[in-house]
This record gives structure tokens, C-alpha cells and sequence, in this order.
């Protein structure tokens, strides 16, 4: 009879317990993950969104509310999911060097790549015409230089244009290989703190100043967003411990309302985002550029708190929230292939009245588009998309 049993009932019969520990680990697990994957879908969204409007028009809000709403949020989330293991502080797996180079040449640096040789190739044949056609003031469209300022990876130079979205994947590379070294480091405290502090004086130093770099793969911009990368990984340690401090209790009703409660801050948070951003001319983590610095802080925490907050309604069953998830799980391919769909309806609808309400519909049209390009390519070479062969898509 015992040898009839299923594998799962044999292990709990063996331990002498009815597997409620083991049950309750997965489930956190799963809304752990639920939460940063609905998320990342309400960040990528953001992004799109952004990218839609125009930077010149009444909509270009929308181009400052992503930064905080998309941009930090993702770096704060890769930090949250970087060499990540359980325990104590700086909960740091210890992994060797050369399995993270191979990580980060398979999941960054190869998709840069490829994406940017595609992007430069479509440029180099229909840039010309979308720029005519938009009268836009760029005018670099010849292959060769593009392929170098793809290598040299800053868009600020001018040699990005062909999909500047790209920039984050390199940025993030930098961003990376300074953790990588300051976590595996003997003076990680001390390191960590200057990482979340010095940033900010650099961003000051280039705002007062007026001086703003233009470095090899964003390396300025990497700089300016360490904090994000470290706040996100105090704020699962954080969470992590907060659970294990609460295990074994029990959640009686009022789970939901405790969510629907978070998520309403949070749409408080963006609304009053949305209104400090109002009249803003920059505010760019892209070229370091802030109008009023006084409010980058304040700004950083509320688009941040906005978006994890909301994604709590999004975490668990559900088909809005299982879509959100779902788009979470593939943010990468979103973000290099979202600008060809958003600059084909931007030429269909040139002649529109810019608003928001226009741009959100370019967004989800943008996004729906892109899931069935990665679908499909996904399945030919997932490579593209920083996967390995018979993935199960997540990033």
C-alpha cells in the first residue's frame, strides 16, 4: 500500500507531519513572486507608456511620471532579484565569477546586441522616412556610425536614436558588475552605504554644474542609480524577515481589505507624483537631468511605493491579474521591441491630438503586439530574449 502512495504523501508520511510546513513555504514563495512579476507588468506598462507620448507636446508628463513609475522601479526590482539567497545581510549567494559573466552575457548583454544590430538595420532603411514624416530633428542615420554608437552604448551621444529604450540593458550591466563586487567584498557595510549615499551627490554635482558625461555604456547613469539597486534589496530582506517573524500565524479575514487599503495609497502616491511632476521640464534619469533635485527624493520614493503597492491587487487570482503577471514574466522582450510598434502608430496617427488617452491606447496596442512577437519568437531562438533553450519564459 505505502508503495502506491504518491511521492509527496511518502515524504510527508516520512517526516511525521501532515507537509503543512513545507505547503506554506511554497505558498509564500509563489506570492512573493506574484507580486514582483504584477510588478514589473505595471512598470513595463509605464515605460510604453512614456514612450508614446510626445516630448514636446501637453502629454510629455507622462515622459518624467515613467521615469519614476517604470524606470526606477525596475532597477529597484533587479536589486531586489540579484544573486539573491535567503538569510542574513547583504543575503548574497556567493556565486563564482565567471557563472555571473555568463549570466550576464546571456540575460543583457546578448540581447543588447542583437536587438541593436536589428534596430540599427531598420533605422538605416525607414529612419530617414519616419523622421521626415514626424518632423523630427534627428539625423544620423547611417549604418556604420550607428553600429559604433551601438557598441559605445550612451544615448546621449546622438547615435541611439534607432531604440534608445536599449539604453537600460547596458546601464543595468554596470550597475550589476559594481554589486556583484561590493557584495562579495569584506567591507560590504561600509560599501553599501556609500553606494546608497554618493550617488546623490554626483547627481547633484552634474545639475549644479551643468556638466553631464556621456560614458561608456550609461556608466553616468548607473552611477545616479545605485540607491534604487540597494533599496530594493534592504526592502525584500526586509520582507523576507518580516515573514519569518510571522510564521506559523495564522491570517484570518481581512487579507484583501489589508490589499485593497495598500493598493489605494498607492494610487494616492502616483496622483501626487502626478501632480509634483506637473510643469517639470526634466526630469530624465536617461541624461541626469532633474529641474527641481529637492523633489528626486521624494519623488523616487513615491513612484516606487505607487507601483508595489498597486501591484498587491494584481498578485493574486484573477485574469487582470494573471495578464499583468504574465506581461511581468517578459518584460525584456517588451522593452527592446516596444519602440517598433509605438513608431509605426505614431506615423498612422501623425496627425492626432496628443493626449494621454490616445497614448494609453498606443501603450496596451504597443504591448499586445510585442507578447505576440516574443510568443512566436520565443520559440524559434529564445536566446533573443536572454532564455535558455526550453525556458519556461521568466525572466
Amino acid at each position: 500500500m505505502y508503495a502506491d502512495l504518491p511521492a509527496s504523501k511518502k515524504l510527508q508520511m516520512r517526516n511525521g507531519k501532515p507537509g503543512q510546513v513545507l505547503e506554506k513555504k511554497k505558498t509564500m514563495k509563489q506570492k512573493r513572486l506574484n507580486g514582483i512579476d504584477a510588478a514589473k507588468g505595471l512598470a513595463i506598462m509605464m515605460v510604453v507608456l512614456g514612450h508614446c507620448a510626445d516630448k514636446n507636446g501637453p502629454d510629455r508628463v507622462l515622459l518624467h511620471f515613467s521615469m519614476f513609475t517604470g524606470v526606477g522601479v525596475f532597477f529597484l526590482l533587479s536589486g531586489a532579484a540579484f544573486c539573491w539567497r535567503d538569510g542574513v545581510f547583504p543575503w548574497f549567494d556567493q556565486r563564482t565569477f565567471r557563472s555571473f559573466a555568463k549570466g550576464l552575457w546571456r540575460s543583457l548583454i546578448l540581447p543588447y546586441l542583437i536587438w541593436g544590430s536589428v534596430s540599427v538595420a531598420i533605422y538605416g532603411v525607414l529612419g530617414r522616412y519616419a523622421a521626415a514624416e514626424l518632423s523630427s530633428d534627428r539625423h544620423h542615420f547611417d549604418i556604420g556610425p550607428n553600429l559604433l554608437g551601438m557598441l559605445y552604448g550612451n544615448s546621449g551621444s546622438g547615435f541611439m536614436e534607432w531604440n534608445r529604450p536599449l539604453w537600460f540593458l547596458v546601464c543595468l550591466v554596470w550597475v550589476e558588475l559594481i554589486w556583484y563586487f561590493l557584495l562579495r567584498s569584506s567591507q560590504v557595510k561600509c560599501l553599501y552605504l556609500c553606494a546608497m549615499t554618493i550617488p546623490f551627490v554626483w547627481l547633484s554635482a552634474q545639475n549644479m554644474t551643468g556638466i553631464h558625461l556621456c560614458l561608456p555604456w550609461e556608466l553616468e547613469t548607473a552611477v545616479c542609480v545605485l540607491p534604487y539597486f540597494g533599496a530594493g534589496r534592504l526592502l525584500r530582506g526586509y520582507a523576507v524577515r518580516r515573514k519569518g517573524l510571522r510564521n506559523g500565524e495564522k491570517t484570518r479575514n481581512g487579507g484583501k481589505t489589508i490589499s485593497v487599503l495598500t493598493a489605494l495609497a498607492g494610487a494616492a502616491a502616483l496622483a501626487l507624483l502626478w501632480i509634483l511632476l506637473k510643469g517639470v521640464q526634466d526630469a530624465d534619469f536617461r541624461a541626469d537631468r532633474f529641474t527641481d533635485l529637492g523633489c528626486f527624493f521624494p519623488d523616487m520614493l513615491l513612484g516606487a511605493f505607487g507601483i508595489l503597492a498597486l501591484a498587491q491587487l494584481f498578485s493574486g487570482p484573477g485574469p487582470v491579474g494573471k495578464w499583468i503577471r504574465y506581461l511581468g514574466q517578459r518584460t525584456l522582450a517588451v522593452l527592446v521591441m516596444h519602440k517598433f510598434p509605438v513608431m509605426a502608430m505614431k506615423l498612422l496617427l501623425r496627425n492626432r491630438r496628443e493626449s494621454i488617452l490616445t497614448d494609453a491606447g498606443m501603450m496596451i496596442v504597443s504591448v499586445l503586439l510585442c507578447l505576440l512577437a516574443e510568443r512566436i519568437l520565443s520559440r524559434i531562438c529564445p536566446a533573443v530574449f536572454g532564455k535558455r533553450k526550453g525556458s519556461c519564459g521568466r525572466e
